[in-house]
């Protein structure tokens, strides 16, 4: 299984949002599912459906989080080597003409950190005028090795994967939405403790739903 690294800060922040959907996001959920079921038909009851349908985005951010926890590797930044920059390293910039130091960050906490943090969108727009792919594409079009034609075919392709990728993820969503224990089946080939109590936690809480509604 291959390990992601993260700091510590992002793993963090990764578990807070974890449990605050557990714990208060998912039970409220099943409660709005349980009171919209009161109201009679289910068929054609919208506040049953925006509860089923805000069931299975929960559930899949749970599912998300829990496969990125479990692939996470906690890179400890304050024992890095201060005779390189790696992942998590904070960098001191000093410019030497006017005295000024800059501090750097060398990529984000996770997907839920905030780069803006570190750097201007100004900043970033200057470093991306420099992208070697846009400069290479123009080298290889100017030399005759890359038509118009070729980038939009292969754009096409690039869009055609996207889609099929997001809709594997919709239909992956759906059966969340109907089976939600089986986000404990794709993490871990056996169960930490915690996840354990988790997925019996779920289950009693399922089975009341049941019990109450058929």
């Amino acid at each position: 299984m291959q390990r992601v690294p993260i700091t510590k800060e992002g793993y963090e922040r990764l578990k807070f949002e974890l449990q605050r959907l557990q714990k208060e996001e998912r039970p409220a959920n099943i409660r709005a599912i349980e009171e919209a079921r009161n109201h009679g038909d289910i068929t054609e009851n919208a506040e049953y459906e925006a509860a089923k349908e805000k069931q299975a985005l929960i559930e899949g951010r749970i599912n998300d989080l829990c496969q990125k926890i479990g692939h996470s590797e906690i890179i400890e930044c304050g024992k890095n080597d201060h005779d390189r920059v790696v992942f998590g390293a904070t960098v001191i910039i000093e410019d030497l003409e006017t005295g000024e130091n800059v501090t750097y960050r060398l990529e984000v906490h996770s997907t839920s950190d905030d780069p803006k943090r570190y750097r201007t969108d100004e900043e970033v727009q200057q470093w991306q005028k420099r992208d070697p792919l846009p400069r290479f594409q123009k080298y290889l079009m100017d030399k005759g090795l890359l038509t118009d034609a070729e980038i939009q075919a292969l754009e096409e392709e690039i869009q055609n994967e996207i889609k099929a990728a997001v809709e594997r993820t919709e239909e992956q969503m759906k059966e969340l939405s109907s089976q939600p224990a089986i986000m404990f089946e794709q993490i871990y080939a056996e169960l930490p403790p915690h996840l354990e109590a988790q997925k019996e936690e779920l289950a009693r809480e399922l089975e009341q739903v049941e019990e109450t509604h058929g």
